[in-house]
């Protein structure tokens, strides 16, 4: 529900340390604040709408969404949510950041090894976004994502509707009606996750 306006058409943080894995989990802390109407990020850290020209570096995020690069540089630095994180290293980091900077402490993150279809599709339907860390697929290959729907092919396979939490003009689209940007769908196997991580709500 509202994936447009709280996933796509907002900013995020620059990918050029390989923290690809901070950048999801600020994505989906926005998303599940806004969604469910709770505080699980500071209010000076939420996320704005992407505006203007699409940013080529951490600086243009930095200037353009002050918010966003502290919520990013944050986990990074502070919660040791670094570069290649996957497992422990992604939900301990978590887990670390709603005790210190989260004023609802309602939230929590869980990991698993081959994640199931099923507990994706179910957590989906249940409006919290799934968190993937692929190993080999493609340009997309060590690489953790949001996950925010799931669609069968023609062919039956299951398809993951991503995040690749990656700026430029090849993974950004425009609104037709003020040219505003908003983040491309990315389409990934499920077969591809390796990890996945899952929110939980108290």
């Amino acid at each position: 529900m509202g994936y447009r306006d709280y996933i796509e058409r907002l900013a995020f943080g620059y990918n050029d340390d390989n923290t690809c894995s901070a950048i999801s989990a600020a994505m989906a802390l926005n998303y599940l604040s806004l969604r469910c109407k709770r505080q699980f990020l500071p209010a000076e850290w939420m996320a704005s709408r992407r505006h203007g020209i699409t940013p080529a570096s951490s600086d243009d995020v930095k200037t353009a969404y002050p918010e966003t690069y502290a919520l990013h540089r944050y986990l990074v630095e502070q919660c040791d949510l670094t570069a290649v994180s996957y497992g422990d290293r992604i939900t301990v980091p978590f887990r670390q950041f709603v005790r210190e900077k989260s004023p609802d402490k309602g939230i929590d993150l869980n990991w698993t090894l081959f994640p199931r279809a099923s507990t994706i599709i179910s957590n989906l339907k249940n409006d919290l976004p799934v968190l993937i860390t692929t190993t080999i697929a493609g340009e997309h290959s060590f690489h953790t994502m949001l996950c925010y729907g799931y669609r069968r092919s023609a062919k039956g396979d299951m398809e993951l509707l991503v995040h690749n939490g990656w700026y430029g003009e090849e993974h950004t689209l425009r609104d037709t009606t003020d040219g505003t940007p908003y983040q491309k769908e990315t389409r990934l196997k499920k077969r591809r996750a390796t990890y996945g991580y899952y929110f939980t709500i108290r």
